[in-house]
């Protein structure tokens, strides 16, 4: 189950890489209960897509997909100076995706862009466990 999950997270960041590859400035698309991130240079917090979810969104899993080696991405919970939910490590090169899955509680994504390293083609894609009539 998990390999079909991440199978689909893959594809769904292939494509909004490809719908956001003429972009710039933290490029965000929605689908479904998913949210993608490229052309990463500053942070992104939740609320951003979320705002009705005061307490934090269910979360299925994180994954990173970096731009090149040593790309490197920090989740926290809530905001800056929070506990940290996810430190991708340094990646061995632009394949070296990592993921994180959760166990569906509400957690307050927030991307630390100051504690990153993120190159260009890098890309986020969070899978949020969202009821239909709250799918984007």
């Amino acid at each position: 189950m998990k390999k079909i999950l991440s199978a689909i997270i893959a594809l769904t960041l292939a494509l909004c890489m490809i719908a956001a590859a003429a972009g710039a400035a933290n490029t965000v698309k929605t689908g479904g209960s998913f949210v993608c991130i490229t052309d990463i240079d500053s942070d992104w917090v939740w609320t951003s897509v979320l705002g009705g979810y005061p307490s934090g969104a269910a979360t299925v899993s994180i994954q990173f997909i970096p731009g090149a080696a040593d790309d490197r991405a920090v989740f926290l919970s809530g905001a800056a100076e929070q506990a940290v939910v996810f430190d991708t490590g340094p990646c061995l090169d632009e394949y070296d995706a990592r993921i994180k899955y959760f166990d569906g509680n509400p957690v307050k994504i927030f991307f630390d862009y100051s504690e990153s390293t993120i190159s260009s083609g890098s890309g986020i894609t969070i899978n949020f466990d969202l009821p239909v009539s709250d799918q984007f």
